[in-house]
């Protein structure tokens, strides 16, 4: 961006770090966000963003994790579907967490299939809400219509993963650090 807007790349689960950091932004300026993309550090490496904040699986060169928050399997409130076999794994395209979920029930010898492959989150929040599929999401993350499922160890362990930020190096950094200072106070 030209003016005095910073231009940040979200991770689409990470919209209540955004709105609690902003809603105690003392910062002047609009901030515009762009689509979230597979990977913006090309984008923030050529200045076209100022800030990238995003979920990994680890943290990458020239980044700051914010916070660890654990996996969890998420479904319908008082949903079955975690109880079925084959396992009715939803997955989203481009999701991060797909691969974990994979791994994971693999690793734990489930038997599970992909139910719902959606491009979509919506149609997804769909499905989870028809009791129709599982899918993984980070704890503190979890959408009002689906739950976190309380399986007591009935469903695979999951790893930890990272919110991260990554800030430009260029000139523009000095607009991005003041909403950095709130998003790490957050």
């Amino acid at each position: 961006d030209e003016g005095g807007n910073v231009v940040i790349r979200l991770a689409l689960d990470l919209g209540d770090v955004l709105r609690r950091g902003h809603g105690r932004a003392r910062v002047d300026r609009r901030h515009r966000l762009v689509r979230h993309g597979p990977d913006g550090s090309p984008a923030l490496a050529r200045g076209e963003l100022d800030m990238i904040l995003t979920t990994e699986p680890d943290l990458y060169p020239g980044g700051e994790t914010l916070a660890a928050r654990p996996l969890v399997w998420i479904g319908a409130p008082g949903g079955q579907a975690w109880k079925r076999r084959p396992f009715p794994l939803g997955t989203v395209a481009g999701c991060i967490f797909n691969k974990p979920a994979i791994e994971s029930l693999s690793a734990a010898g489930f038997h599970w299939t992909v139910a719902v492959d959606s491009v979509s989150n919506p149609v997804m929040d769909a499905n989870l809400a028809a009791d129709r599929v599982v899918r993984l999401q980070m704890q503190g993350s979890v959408n009002l219509q689906v739950e976190e499922i309380r399986h007591g160890g009935a469903l695979p362990r999951l790893p930890d993963f990272y919110v991260n930020m990554y800030l430009t190096q260029g000139p523009r950094r000095r607009l991005a650090e003041p909403l950095a200072e709130v998003f790490r106070a957050a």
